[in-house]
């Protein structure tokens, strides 16, 4: 399914919408049917349902003694569905949405189609990603396939630079479709008063680092700070996780404090019912949240790392605090108590902010540049296109180069079919 629910997938809408209004004619492959057909068919956008999966290595897990040649099989299928969609909509240019499917990527490349990539996960680090072949070998062929990328952050245009050091790169903030008008549809006004209601909001997984805010609300708590109404919501984005997460807030004594709940259709209703919105994730690459808190006037407290330090300036548009110390958020929830009326112009500033910073018009002029510089490249920017994605794609897997080329001759993809010749345009 395809649902409106993640940041990445209103992102693309917002894309989609904005090329609609642009005069732009648009053709979208979505994963699956679910609230983003429907949102596209109301408004009259064509689209196509095709199965596929992310760009990663099939676990191990010890059962399929086939895994990587059906992986391979699945990558086949998956470039020939494509190949057919992109070849029967004759695209100008390609945009792609996430670096972890680049099926679309490498047939536009292939055919000589421009391409442009958003980038808005960080693949290595901690909760590191394992894509196909391998995740440099990935990386560089994205930086084949791809003529503009557009990073949504700073942070991210920073981590990434040494992959994309020969590809136009710029930034382009995500626009999460708030204006003053629909805001006051919404809004209550944020009294913190002395017994602040918080909430922290996002899918339940270690790079969000929720345990983090329950230590820091069990800290706080324990300095003597009277705090109201606790939820946590989002979808559990990793089992183990949650428990881990459920475990953490039993054991800190705050399972009658701390709600937990799934995600909502109804968030701006939510968390405009609260005082203080904490974000204690460890590297967010935008921070959807944040944005959202901050433009209904919530004071938000993040920690300064990744993006969230882009959106917050420490103590004139939210707090700021160490990411990894929790009695130093437990500090900073303290001081919004202690200094209520700060704490609220704090986030009126904030809200004020944010409304000029991320006026709709702005935020797509990058990617109108974008279209532009690969319509109409300059000479020193024109890149080579002869390229073969099946082999790109999975030549350097271990062991599978023999089954490639029983892929290829082999009888379920008939003579003449897209497997058997180069994805190229004739």
């Amino acid at each position: 399914m395809a649902e409106l629910t993640g940041g990445g997938e209103k992102s693309l809408l917002s894309i989609i919408l904005w090329c609609k209004s642009a005069g732009y004619a648009c053709h979208v492959i979505l994963p699956g049917a679910g609230s983003f057909a429907a949102r596209l068919a109301a408004e009259e956008i064509p689209y196509t349902v095709l199965t596929y999966k992310w760009s990663e290595h099939i676990p191990d897990d010890g059962f399929d003694p086939n895994r990587e040649e059906n992986l391979a099989l699945h990558i086949a299928n998956t470039m020939l569905d494509f190949e057919t969609v992109i070849s029967e909509t004759t695209p100008d240019v390609l945009i792609t949405n996430t670096l972890v499917v680049p099926w679309g990527l490498y047939i536009a490349k292939a055919q000589g189609i421009p391409t442009i990539l958003f980038v808005r996960e960080w693949v290595f680090g901690e909760d590191e990603m394992k894509m196909v072949p391998d995740n440099e070998q990935y990386m560089a062929l994205l930086a084949m396939c791809a003529d503009h990328v557009i990073f949504n952050s700073k942070d991210m245009q920073a981590k990434y630079a040494g992959y994309f050091a020969n590809t136009i790169t710029s930034v382009m903030y995500p626009d999460v479709g708030l204006t003053d008008g629909n805001i006051k549809n919404f809004y209550k006004e944020n009294n913190i008063g002395k017994m602040p209601s918080v909430l922290v909001a996002g899918v339940f997984a270690p790079h969000k680092n929720q345990i983090e805010a329950v230590r820091g609300i069990r800290a706080a708590l324990d300095m003597g700070i009277e705090i109201g109404d606790v939820l946590f919501v989002g979808k559990s984005g990793a089992p183990d996780y949650y428990q881990e997460l459920t475990d953490e807030i039993k054991a800190c004594g705050l399972a009658e404090k701390i709600k937990v709940q799934d995600f909502a259709e109804n968030f701006f209703e939510i968390v405009n019912s609260y005082n203080i919105v904490l974000v204690p994730s460890k590297s967010e690459p935008f921070g959807r949240i944040t944005l959202e808190a901050q433009l209904f006037g919530r004071l938000v407290i993040g920690s300064r790392s990744g993006a969230t330090a882009e959106l917050i300036e420490d103590k004139k548009t939210g707090l700021l605090y160490s990411q990894g110390d929790a009695v130093a958020l437990a500090e900073a929830l303290k001081w919004a108590v202690d200094n209520p009326r700060e704490a609220e112009n704090i986030g009126k500033r904030a809200q004020e902010a944010q409304l000029k910073n991320f006026a709709h018009a702005e935020l797509m002029k990058p990617l109108e540049t974008a279209i532009n510089e690969v319509l109409n490249p300059q000479p020193q920017c024109e890149r080579d296109r002869s390229f073969d994605p099946l082999f790109a794609a999975m030549a350097k897997i271990h062991s599978l180069e023999k089954e490639i080329v029983d892929i290829r001759n082999s009888k379920t993809f008939k003579a003449g079919n897209a497997i058997v010749r180069p994805f190229r345009r004739s």
